[in-house]
């Protein structure tokens, strides 16, 4: 809606953000010496809009020949060397593009800019609301097609992007162009001045204004690119402050001089090159791994908590141990205060803890149970007794909470300081620890190294034991993970190989070698027994998972599980296993409306929040045995064994549970399994073959037709996301280098 040299403005800002991301490509993926050979072809429309007329869309494709020219020899070579570094540093390319652009559109013609996610958006304009939402899905063919086929993730996206693309067509003059978008967005009450409106003198920004501006940005960067491990490499860092840089008014030079600024102050340390790439850390968090490491070893030298042979010999043959589980128990139960119990899923972890338990409170010690959600310290105290008091034992002391949440422990120690700071020895709060607890932490490769760090500290300020257990290979802290493995490393780790929980050698080894990354002779494996199904479409196998559960999971569902990947298909799923329910008679024909579901007795369900109220814990799962449909009282009977009436008026986080997500199988085990998916990593993958202790089936369907699907589907599943702390990757690099001399 701009005039003539607006619009050339605007053109131009893209050319030369273009240009920097390719400059930046060529200085930090090919070392500054080689030019990369690219023709450019700038485009101004989409293929898709209101024919004949297509969308407007400036955009421009780069391509590259296979070559690079070497400025110091003055010679062309092969583009494939280098390869692998370009693709690394494509999406720090893109942040820069995206950050030179916010830069040039501020600066050359005032736009107001507001930041979304990664990337940035005019002011006012939203797809969710505003003014011109109807505009903008004018102007959006191509996404409203894409987005009609409900893609769940971007791979599904990229499919059908490229099942939907029609053929390019002839079009009109960019001129002629123009003045139908104009007469197309004046229909929708956006004309030259509205657009006019848009534009404002630049604003002349002040050197404290622009430190101001690199301050905040620096910050952002800084906290963003250790969220979730705390080394990174310069690419890393370039992406971070290209995006925090964003309607900032700082170009994509400014972003490469934040950068150098950043990777030069005290608050950064470098660990070396690694992987062909030098690596920094974060001094503060470095700081933190070592503090953690330091009072981990403190920890390892003190040979207490000395527990009687024969108390383990008993334990061992009352939980009927495996060889391997008896030795990890000799193991844990070692003098010593703090021990390390690491295995796949299914190898009888909790097993072996609630033959450790009996031994500990046998010798006089007193057992803690530490879990990151109540559902997790609920089943933990299920599976190996740990909270389980006798009636004498409530009579005489009271009942006592032994299996808590990692924040109520932290927290009730923290209650307990405190009023021992206030009253002194008046004090009636006592702490949970003490010289004779041992503290038992499951899944603790949930735990990020600071909440790692403080329980340490605290098992060691009140001269307890801490037994961390956890599967390296599932899913780790979501900020700054890796604390386990690096304890594991620091102390030694008594650990389970032998999968357990299936009932066939053969499923065993399938989950053996997906957890050691060899998903392709797992997915062999299944197909060989006509446990893995491929689909043309993602609609084919959502009906194949169903069909596939219906004929054996009607009568029975609490023992017929379905996993997905994206709460969309669980949804689907759910839905669909409710109606082949319906149709077979097995659930009731009068339906209570709570929330979106519609709940019928007989149902298998979920719950998304817990209720101390109502007695239930989220992620839980129950059969209902009796609602009315006037009172809507329910009652549920949870998997638990104990029967508990919710009243649905009151209570609304309840779903279908015939269904759910990987993330929520986690705490679940059932005797059959049907697991929809497309790999979403090894983690993800372990957490879905090891759910069923009987059998384990496995649907996909297929997104690109050019790669054999099983080859793609154990690509995707192999793919590993472990994290290691900054502290053990400099210990690595240091080892390598010692062995290389």
């Amino acid at each position: 809606m701009a005039e003539v040299e607006i619009r050339t403005l605007i053109e131009e800002a893209h050319e030369r953000a273009v240009a920097k991301a390719i400059e930046y490509i060529e200085q930090k993926a090919l070392g500054g010496e080689k030019s990369l050979i690219i023709a450019s072809f700038q485009q101004g429309s989409s293929r898709e809009g209101s024919n004949p007329i297509p969308d407007p869309l400036l955009h421009t494709h780069a391509i590259s020949l296979p070559v690079v020219y070497d400025r110091s020899s003055g010679r062309a070579e092969s583009l494939y060397p280098s390869a692998r570094m370009l693709y690394r540093h494509k999406m720090a390319a893109g942040a820069v593009y995206r950050a030179e652009l916010a830069s040039e559109l501020q600066q050359n013609l005032g736009v107001l800019l507001q930041r979304e996610k990664s990337w940035f958006e005019l002011q006012g304009f939203s797809r969710e609301e505003g003014k011109y939402l109807e505009l903008m899905n004018h102007f959006s063919s191509r996404r409203l097609q894409i987005e009609a086929q409900n893609p769940q993730n971007a791979i599904e996206a990229q499919k059908v992007a490229y099942e939907t693309r029609k053929q390019k067509q002839p079009q009109l003059p960019r001129s002629e162009l123009f003045a139908q978008w104009q007469k197309a967005s004046q229909q929708y009450g956006f004309g030259l001045e509205q657009g006019r409106k848009l534009l404002r003198a630049p604003l002349e920004r002040t050197v404290l204004g622009q430190k101001w501006q690199e301050w905040r940005t620096l910050r952002e960067a800084a906290t963003s690119v250790v969220r979730h491990q705390s080394h990174f490499t310069h690419r890393d860092l370039v992406r971070a402050v290209a995006e925090a840089a964003q309607t900032r008014g700082l170009n994509s030079n400014d972003v490469l001089r934040l950068t150098k600024k950043y990777l030069s102050s005290r608050q950064v340390i470098e660990l070396g090159r690694i992987d062909g790439e030098k690596r920094f850390a974060n001094k503060r968090l470095y700081k933190m791994e070592k503090q953690l490491l330091s009072q981990v070893r403190k920890l390892e030298k003190e040979h207490s908590f000395r527990v009687a042979v024969r108390h383990l010999r008993a334990a061992a043959e009352r939980h009927h141990l495996t060889r391997e589980q008896t030795e990890a128990l000799q193991e844990i139960a070692r003098p010593g205060r703090i021990k390390v119990l690491c295995g796949l899923s299914g190898t009888g972890k909790s097993h072996t803890l609630a033959a450790a338990c009996q031994g500990w409170e046998k010798s006089g010690y007193e057992v803690l149970g530490v879990s990151l959600s109540a559902r997790q310290a609920q089943r933990l105290a299920e599976q190996t007794g740990m909270g389980q008091q006798s009636r004498l034992s409530k009579a005489l002391w009271g009942e006592k909470q032994q299996s808590v949440t990692l924040a109520k422990l932290l927290w009730e120690i923290e209650r307990a300081a405190e009023s021992q700071r206030r009253y002194g020895r008046r004090s009636v709060v006592k702490s949970p620890l003490s010289a004779k607890t041992v503290v038992v932490v499951d899944n603790a490769q949930g735990i990020g190294v600071s909440q790692m760090k403080r329980l340490v500290e605290e098992v060691r300020r009140a001269g307890a034991k801490l037994v961390l257990s956890g599967d390296l290979k599932q899913p780790q802290a979501y900020e700054h993970s890796g604390a386990l493995k690096a304890v594991a490393q620091s102390v030694g780790a008594a650990e389970l190989k032998k999968v357990q929980r299936q009932e066939q050698t053969w499923a065993k080894q399938v989950v053996q070698r997906v957890g050691s990354g060899q998903a392709r002779k797992a997915l062999q494996a299944l197909a060989e027994r006509g446990l893995l199904s491929i689909a043309e479409t993602k609609e084919a196998a959502i009906e194949a998972v169903v069909q596939e559960w219906s004929e054996r999971g009607l009568k029975r569902p609490q023992e017929h599980l379905m996993i997905a990947e994206t709460m969309e298909e669980v949804r689907i799923l759910n839905r669909l296993a409710q109606s082949k329910l319906v149709e077979a008679g097995n659930i009731g024909k009068t339906a209570v409306r709570v929330g979106g579901e519609s709940i019928r007795k007989g149902e298998r369900v979920k719950f998304r929040e817990t209720s101390r109220t109502y007695g239930v814990m989220k992620n839980g799962m129950g059969t209902v045995r009796h609602i009315d449909p006037i009172s809507k009282v329910a009652v549920v009977r949870l998997d638990t064994g104990r029967m508990k009436a919710i009243n649905l008026r009151h209570y609304k986080g309840i779903e279908l549970g015939y269904a759910v997500t990987t993330t929520e199988a986690k705490d679940v085990e059932v005797r059959h399994s049907y697991v929809l998916t497309q790999g979403t990593g090894r983690d993800a993958a372990l957490v879905q073959v090891s759910r069923a202790k009987v059998e384990t089936k496995v649907f996909a369907y297929v997104v690109d037709k050019d790669v054999e699907a099983t080859l793609k589907l154990a690509r995707q599943m192999s793919w590993s996301k472990e994290s290691e702390l900054g502290i053990m990757v400099e210990q690595r690099r240091v080892q390598e280098q010692g062995r290389e001399r």
